[in-house]
């Protein structure tokens, strides 16, 4: 799991359902620039991805890199960080 949030977005207000802190086992956090780069390399290549944004409008371009690197085992969290508050996986 890749939250792809910036830090300040995590941090800015933590009563905004979408700046709370995914309570998911293994969440690392990637900025958005430095995961492109990291894909780019190949470094999760032979891995299943699950990304997440605030609301899951950030990761729609990031589809274009995913593709663009030959990455196809890859999905996105609905409404992103605000959809997993509304689920109950945020603390």
């Amino acid at each position: 799991i890749i939250d792809i949030r910036e830090p300040f977005q995590r941090a800015q207000n933590p009563e905004l359902p979408q700046n709370k802190l995914l309570a998911l086992p293994g969440v690392r956090n990637i900025p958005t620039d430095r995961l492109v780069k990291l894909l780019k390399q190949k470094k999760f290549q032979d891995r299943s991805l699950l990304i997440t944004d605030a609301v899951g409008k950030q990761v729609r371009w990031l589809q274009y890199h995913l593709e663009d690197n030959g990455y196809s085992s890859y999905a996105f969290l609905d409404k992103g960080a605000l959809g997993a508050s509304e689920a109950g996986g945020v603390r």
